[in-house]
């Protein structure tokens, strides 16, 4: 049974031993493939899930991290393409198995965080959960 577009409320729906494995959650922007952005709360999971929903209740998509999966900070200009100087918009993308598309990600300016930061949060938890796996894979 697919979770797509099923409501749950995201803290009664895990358990205990589910608690444990939570490493971040945290509202991001998602770009769709129509290069629209969207607002969704994302649930990171030690096993290497990244959960999306909307409005922290109506589950959309999952994304799901590997060994090889990779996650980089960048500076992206207004047009999408790369850039190194200040003041543009900051991403965070993710590239979840060899060849395949980039996830691309941004956030907005949170409790007294930069964009910057808050990425930061989220690029050093992503590399944490994907080391993990890697140390799992070589056990």
């Amino acid at each position: 049974m697919s979770r797509k577009n099923s409501w749950v409320d995201l803290n009664d729906e895990m358990s205990d031993s589910d608690q444990h494995e939570i490493v971040w959650k945290g509202v991001l922007k998602k770009r769709t493939s129509y290069k629209m952005s969207q607002q969704r709360t994302f649930v990171l999971y030690m096993d290497g899930r990244l959960e999306y929903y909307k409005d922290e209740v109506l589950y959309r998509g999952v994304l799901q991290l590997i060994p090889s999966s990779k996650v980089n900070l960048a500076v992206e200009s207004i047009d999408g393409r790369l850039s190194l100087f200040p003041g543009k918009k900051w991403v965070l993308r993710l590239t979840l198995q060899e060849g395949g598309k980039d996830v691309r990600l941004s956030a907005q300016k949170q409790e007294g965080k930069s964009e910057e930061d808050v990425l930061s949060e989220w690029h050093q938890r992503i590399m944490h959960v994907i080391d993990h796996l890697r140390d799992l894979q070589h056990q």
